[in-house]
Order: C-alpha cells, then structure tokens, then sequence
C-alpha cells in the first residue's frame, strides 16, 4: 500500500518522488544542470543500494543469521561504499557531491548516515566517518545548514 502526501492538490507517493519534491521543487536544493542532476541520482541510488544490504537484516527472522548481516553491512558494505563516496566527494572538489553547492544528494546521504549511526549503538561501535574525513566535514556543512539544525533540535527522537 502506497503512502500518500497531497502537495497543491495532487499525491505524491513513493519515498524518492517525496524527497525530490520536497528537496528539489520546494526548497530549492536542485542541481542546476542536468549532469549535476545525474550526480547527485548517483549518490542517492548508491544510499539505496546500500539500505538494500540492511534491509535484509531486518527482515531476516533467524538470530544468529540476522547478526551476521548485521556485522556484515557495518564491517563490509558500509566501509566499502563509504570509501566510494569518499572518493566521489574529492572527486567533485571535496565540499558537495553535485553542483559546487548544497543539493539533496548531500542531505539525504547526511539522514542515512544519521540512520547507519543510530542503528550502530553499543560498546564496540565506533563513529562510521572517522576514516572519511571528506564526508564527515559534509556532514557538518549540511548539519550546519539553518534549516535543517533547527529541524534537528526539533524532530522527534526515533531511529529512522
């Protein structure tokens, strides 16, 4: 069952057709040019991808299975798209991923490393960017970002 959001009269559904219109259309954080729009799809289809591998964690129903994926996407997958987008970033000039400004390729890819954080908790976790300087200063240009640290001082406290 899809969700809906109504926006000037019509529904919106689906999490990526949401996120783009509320990122792109209303609050303006759109690349400006079409290759700067496929660079920062990249990004997000690559977050994707890698909540897939997560995904399965959740919905799999044997313990002992369900651990191993677990250490497996915070060993593995997410050390080795981290390194990626690392690479990705410098690439790009080091600040943003698209269009040498803030887009919603940058803040969606801060709300998932939020959500890999928060998932993360426990004695022997460690904070996922520490090896990635380049995005963990993104980070804290987008956590930095008036808007969005006032909605950070404001949401509701949950893991996703």
């Amino acid at each position: 069952m899809l969700k809906e959001f109504y926006a000037e009269r019509y529904a919106v559904c689906k999490l990526y057709t949401l996120y783009y219109y509320l990122f792109i259309i209303q609050q303006g954080f759109a690349p400006t040019e079409s290759f700067e729009v496929a660079k920062a799809d990249m990004i997000v289809d690559g977050l994707d991808d890698l909540m897939d591998k997560l995904v399965k964690y959740y919905r799999e129903k044997n313990e002992e299975t369900k651990q191993k994926l677990f250490k497996e996407f915070y060993e593995n997958h997410l050390p080795h798209a981290l390194g990626i987008f690392e690479k990705l970033l410098k690439s790009r000039g080091g600040k943003y991923f698209a269009d040498n400004k803030l887009t919603y390729a940058d803040i969606i890819f801060f709300s998932y490393i939020e959500m890999f954080e928060n998932l993360n908790k426990g004695p022997s976790a460690s904070p996922i960017l520490d090896n990635y300087p380049a995005l963990k200063d993104l980070t804290s240009t987008v956590s930095s970002n008036p808007g969005i640290k006032k909605w950070l001082s404001e949401r509701p406290d949950t893991t996703f």
